[in-house]
């Protein structure tokens, strides 16, 4: 009877122990993994709410031009666990060495993180709309010195774990060929046949973003009696030239290579146009007023 009893305790542990460690491996699950986000198909626009695709950039002269950037962004363990906080837009000159790495210039790289608004959330997925501030003097990549290169703006979705996952799209931006122009082209009072006795400054300011060249023309000045040729009117691009050597200005625009350089920040690129008059021998009196026109041409 002892080792019979012995026996029979000993099995009931057994049992014990097997019927534990059975109840202990149905009680296991695998974890699951987490699921990156997912970025939809992307839109730049220039107008909101979701407007419609661009190929290409118009800046506005003085003016910040706003960039939309809006689309979806999907993650399959839910829409919460996009990290709205780091939704992050690159927009970049895809011919910089770091590209999406690259420091913020106005000139060639913008970035956004975070600040995007984030409309229509669904179970998965969320739409959202990054705004863009671009500078009208940002780098063209239709013509000249970047014109093989174009923009490209690149979203970065992140979820509450730290996945991530991008998509890049591309356009272009225009260049944008605009000057202003300030200073009174008021020669004073003189005598006929005499030459007026200093220079009349012009300031030019390069308001888009290339470089320029500019052409001058004007139209004869209508006096109180008779009239002023516009010839009669000379310009120079340094002062304290005599009135001989300057240019004579025409009715036909005269093109000035004066290579104004690209704007590269709010700070003016400018440049000065002297001018001097003088007044006809006979035939003209009282107070004169003409036109004179100076258009910006792209230096590339």
């Amino acid at each position: 009877m002892v080792w019979l009893n012995r026996f029979i305790y000993a099995y009931a542990v057994m049992a014990a122990s097997l019927a534990l460690a059975g109840f202990i491996g149905y009680m296991s699950t695998p974890a699951r993994a987490n699921a990156e986000p997912v970025v939809g198909s992307v839109v730049m626009s220039v107008t909101t709410p979701n407007g419609a695709p661009v190929d290409a950039i118009n800046l506005s002269e003085l003016a910040t031009t706003l960039v939309y950037v809006h689309g979806t962004v999907s993650d399959a363990d839910g829409a919460s666990d996009i990290n709205a906080d780091q939704l992050q837009v690159d927009f970049y000159r895809n011919g910089l060495a770091n590209t999406f790495a690259c420091p913020e210039d106005n000139n060639n790289c913008y970035r956004v993180v975070g600040g995007c608004q984030i409309t229509n959330q669904q179970a998965n997925s969320e739409d959202y709309e990054c705004i863009i501030p671009l500078q009208y003097y940002a780098d063209p990549t239709d013509i000249g010195t970047w014109g093989a290169e174009q923009w490209e703006a690149r979203i970065l979705a992140t979820d509450m774990s730290g996945a991530t996952s991008s998509v890049t799209v591309a356009t272009e931006v225009n260049s944008l060929t605009a000057l202003n122009l300030s200073g009174d082209l008021g020669y004073g009072a003189f005598g006929l046949g005499t030459t007026s006795t200093s220079d009349v400054a012009l300031t030019i300011t390069n308001t888009g973003n290339t470089a320029l060249n500019v052409e001058a023309s004007g139209a004869d000045m209508a006096c109180a009696r008779g009239a002023i040729p516009v010839s009669n009117q000379h310009y120079a691009f340094s002062p304290g030239q005599d009135f001989s050597v300057m240019t004579s200005l025409t009715a036909t625009p005269t093109l000035n290579i004066v290579n104004l350089n690209k704007q590269t920040s709010a700070a003016s690129a400018g440049a000065t146009m002297y001018f001097k008059l003088v007044a006809p021998v006979f035939g003209v009196s009282g107070s004169c007023t003409g036109l004179n026109t100076i258009t910006a041409v792209s230096a590339g």
